[in-house]
């Protein structure tokens, strides 16, 4: 009896801690919310990074400082190069495809970034510069030929 109680107790503190390691995955430290300025264009805006239905990373604009056309309609995706979506909300497109977390040089790559200012997809990855700031980069080609902006985790 007193072994049963003592193997039953082995398989809970087993079990438990696996649940422990499970939540504390690195590559979901990217997850959350984060501010964006764009200097380029005086804009500022929020997105949220979530896992997608495939394990993979994905990034959706959520709230925009000026989400409106001077006559007050809702922005859109004009420039999309996929005409379904060039009604979008441009408060609610969805920025980045895709990244995988490489757990060798800490970065999420392997994705695409999307540019709604010119409507162009590009290679892209991100990295922690330190625990709330996000390095994006987006490029072509050749990772030195792209431009680099910074997120700020605030949830």
């Amino acid at each position: 009896m007193q072994r049963n109680v003592k193997m039953m107790i082995g398989i809970l503190l087993c079990l438990f801690t696996g649940s422990i390691h499970a939540e504390k995955n690195p590559a979901d430290k990217i997850i959350g919310t984060y501010f964006i300025y764009e200097e380029s264009t005086n804009q500022k805006s929020k997105v949220k990074i979530f896992k997608n239905s495939e394990g993979k990373y994905d990034a959706q604009v959520i709230w925009m400082d000026q989400p409106n056309m001077p006559d007050g309609t809702p922005k859109k995706d004009f420039k999309n190069p996929k005409p379904e979506l060039r009604n979008g909300r441009a408060d609610r497109i969805v920025i980045v495809q895709g990244l995988v977390y490489n757990p060798k040089t800490l970065e999420w790559e392997g994705g695409k970034v999307y540019n709604p200012l010119n409507g162009k997809y590009y290679k892209g990855y991100m990295e922690f510069i330190d625990a709330k700031k996000l390095k994006v980069r987006g490029y072509l080609g050749i990772a030195l030929l792209g431009k680099t902006i910074y997120w700020e985790k605030i949830e």
